[in-house]
C-alpha cells in the first residue's frame, strides 16, 4: 500500500502492518531472502496457456451493492447502512508452470490464514492522460483487488503471520492478464509470503510481467475460473476506498477451501 498512517481514515494500523504500508505497488509484509528456484522461471509472460491442478472455492462477505447507482460516491454512513451479502470465488492454481507459488497459497489455505483476513486494498479501473504517437489519450492504469494479509477488528487491521518468503516465479510464463492470480511482493524479488491479487484489466501485464532481471514483475500462478466470480471481483473493485485504497466497507474471507485437485 502507498499510504501513511495519518492517511487511514476509519482505520488504524496495528505495528505489524505499519511496515506494509510504506510499500509501493503490490507491495506485501515480510523481507526477502535466497530460496530455492522454481521449475518453470526461463519463460516469458504469456508463452504457455493456464494449465489448472487444484480448484479453490473462496467465499466472501461484502457490502451489497443492488441498487446503488454510484458506489464510488457513497459515503462511509451510506456503506455501514448497506446490508452484507455472501458471494462466491471460484480460483483456479497452476502447480505445473508456478509451484512454489501454489503451494504456498495452499500451505496459508490449510493453516487456516485466510480466514477472516480482509481484501485490504483495492484499485479501480482509472484513466490517466499520456502520449501515444504524439497524441494525447486516456491511458488504461492497472486494477487489482488485493488480499491475504490483514484482519480487521473494529477497524484496526492487524497482518497475519507469515512463513519464510518465496522465490520469485515472474518467469514462468504465465502473464498478468484479466481475471489471473498473483503473489504480492515487497520491492524485493523474492519476498511473496501470504498476500495475493487478483488481476481486473489486460493492461496489467505492461505493469506487472517480468521484464528484466531489474524489472522482474510478479508471479502469476492461478485464475479466476467463472463469469460469476469475476463478477464478485468486479464488484468488489467498485467498492469506495479511502486515501490509502482500503475499502470503506470490509470484503472478508469467510471460508477458503480446496474443492479438487486434477
Amino acid at each position: 500500500m502507498k499510504s501513511t498512517l495519518s492517511q487511514l481514515s476509519r482505520r488504524t494500523f496495528g505495528m505489524a502492518a505499519l511496515a506494509a504500508a510504506a510499500t509501493p505497488l503490490l507491495s506485501a509484509c515480510g523481507g526477502g531472502g535466497d530460496t530455492t528456484s522454481a521449475t518453470y522461471n526461463d519463460r516469458t509472460p504469456g508463452t504457455v496457456p493456464m494449465t489448472v491442478t487444484h480448484k479453490v472455492t473462496m467465499t466472501v462477505s461484502m457490502p451489497d451493492l443492488t441498487g446503488v447507482t454510484n458506489p464510488s460516491t457513497l459515503d462511509q454512513a451510506g456503506y455501514d447502512a448497506l446490508p452484507m451479502v455472501t458471494k462466491t470465488i471460484n480460483l483456479g492454481l497452476d502447480h505445473t508452470h508456478a509451484p512454489l507459488s501454489t503451494e504456498n497459497f495452499l500451505a496459508y489455505l490449510n493453516a487456516g490464514t485466510y480466514l477472516n483476513t480482509i481484501f485490504h486494498r483495492v484499485v479501480p479501473t482509472s484513466y490517466e492522460v499520456g502520449v501515444v504517437n504524439g497524441s494525447l489519450v486516456q491511458v488504461e492504469q492497472f486494477s487489482i483487488v488485493q488480499g491475504g494479509g490483514f484482519t480487521d477488528a473494529n477497524g484496526t487491521l492487524t497482518a497475519v503471520a507469515t512463513k519464510d518468503p518465496i522465490a520469485l516465479e515472474s518467469r514462468n510464463g504465465l502473464a498478468n492478464t484479466r481475471g489471473t492470480l498473483g503473489m504480492a511482493r515487497t520491492t524485493e524479488a523474492n519476498s511473496a509470503t501470504s498476500q495475493f491479487y487478483i488481476n481486473r484489466s489486460n493492461v496489467n501485464a505492461s505493469y506487472f510481467d517480468y521484464v528484466s532481471d531489474s524489472q522482474p514483475g510478479y508471479a502469476v500462478f492461478g485464475t479466476v475460473l467463472d463469469a460469476d466470480s469475476m463478477a464478485t471481483v468486479d464488484a468488489i473493485a467498485q467498492i469506495r476506498t479511502n486515501d490509502s485504497q482500503q475499502p470503506l466497507r470490509d470484503v472478508t474471507i469467510t471460508a477458503i477451501s480446496v474443492v479438487s485437485l486434477l
